[in-house]
């Protein structure tokens, strides 16, 4: 138990550091939750001085008389400052939350020039990009339980050519991933291709294939 309990000190100074350099910190309460499950976590927050906004979740889940009530027993735990009620799931107040937070953010010098689109590879760019179709195509656990590499990447004036391999789990997702007739990765790798060819402003060859890699992450 020696080297889990220094893991989770290790982990608890991040935290903490993390914590006490953000500019703003978003405390997140789910609104069926009870007062006094956060109460601790909010005295901490409390005591570093940085600003915060309260965010009570999941709005949708309670009646108005509910939501009055929860607001009413959180009144006198939150201090001054902004709460907001919000429902992540129907993106209810979501841009309200943004608003806020942008006006809280301290202005600082730029750490990019200005034209500077990210500081991530064109490889990885490429990788996010098939990533991002299989998310959108697949339900529970295919998406985290799946790696994209790009193993190869020829960029010429005429066309990209781009070689990924699909690493997941175990032998079972892999039928799954492809499809019958290899039609759900034909389906993955067109509109990948699709968006990499919107991204990168040229024609793509893209070759896909998946691999079993036990224990991959």
């Amino acid at each position: 138990l020696e080297p889990h309990y220094e893991l989770q000190q290790s982990m608890m100074v991040s935290v903490n550091q993390a914590l006490s350099d953000a500019d703003v910190i978003l405390f997140i309460i789910d609104i069926t939750d009870s007062v006094n499950k956060h109460l601790e976590f909010l005295e901490k927050i409390i005591s570093l001085n940085v600003p915060f906004i309260t965010l009570l979740n999941k709005a949708d889940l309670v009646t108005e008389e509910e939501l009055n009530a929860k607001i009413e027993a959180w009144k006198g735990h939150l201090p001054e400052g902004k709460t907001i009620i919000i429902s992540a799931l129907h993106g209810f107040n979501i841009g309200l939350m943004m608003e806020d937070i942008i006006k809280m953010l301290p202005e600082g010098a730029a750490f990019y020039p200005e034209d500077m689109l990210t500081d991530k590879s064109e490889k990885f760019i490429a990788s996010e990009l098939i990533r991002e179709q299989i998310f959108i195509h697949y339900k529970e656990e295919i998406p985290y339980s799946t790696e994209v590499i790009v193993t190869d990447f020829n960029d010429t004036p005429d066309i990209l050519r781009i070689k990924s391999e699909i690493y997941v789990n175990r032998e079972s997702q892999k039928p799954i991933l492809i499809g019958k007739g290899g039609s759900a990765l034909k389906l993955i790798g067109t509109e990948a291709r699709l968006e990499m060819e919107k991204f990168f402003k040229k024609k793509v060859f893209l070759e896909i294939f998946v691999k079993v890699r036990e224990n991959w992450r």
